[in-house]
């Protein structure tokens, strides 16, 4: 295959669904980080496959400092341009906003009941604890409300979001486990 045509298949966007996959037994642990430190508290997210509807489940366990446990489970929408949250697993909701949408270009916005996505950088490399994801997109979001909520999350290729930030709040991936790796060949720091 010529340099050419490999620079512009490596150049193009990932597939929406490929910065969230919907694939069993992913899991990412994040390290929550309040107003710059570790706070302690760990959260790990699970995708536990296509359930009823045909909605992606999630399962999240958040740690606290102290051993104490809380798991939830939510559900995202996959379809061909979008992946949209769904609410939570026992009580989806119709109303799904789009946290993702083609085509993943920088510059692109959509708006979905007063809040604004935009997708701040595509292609970017991210560097966490859990590795170094080369082709990510970065999206905001902005309510138009007065003091509405203001998030951007980084999404890497065949992982999902990897890093989640809000006023005074991160979540930074420190450990990213696929299904087809072994105990040995996992990141974790």
């Amino acid at each position: 295959m010529s340099t050419v045509l490999w620079a512009l298949l490596l150049a193009a966007p990932p597939a929406v669904g490929d910065l969230w996959p919907c694939t069993p037994d992913l899991a990412i642990t994040y390290r929550v980080e309040r107003d710059g430190k570790d706070s302690g508290v760990r959260i790990t997210e699970t995708v536990k496959g296509q359930g009823a509807m045909g909605l992606c489940r999630v399962e999240q366990v958040t740690l606290h400092p102290g051993g104490k446990t809380e798991t939830e489970s939510f559900v995202y929408e996959h379809l061909p341009d979008r992946v949209a949250y769904a609410g939570y697993a026992d009580a989806p909701t119709a109303f799904r906003p789009p946290l993702l949408k083609a085509p993943l270009e920088a510059g692109k916005q959509w708006t979905f009941h007063k809040v604004v996505y935009r997708v701040e950088a595509a292609g970017e490399t991210i560097k966490t604890p859990a590795g170094t994801f080369p082709g990510c997109v970065r999206v905001s979001e902005a309510a138009l409300a007065p003091g509405g909520r203001r998030a951007e999350a980084t999404y890497a290729p065949g992982v999902g979001p990897v890093l989640r930030v809000t006023p005074g709040q991160r979540w930074v991936a420190l450990e990213v486990r696929r299904p087809e790796a072994k105990a040995s060949a996992r990141t974790k720091r």
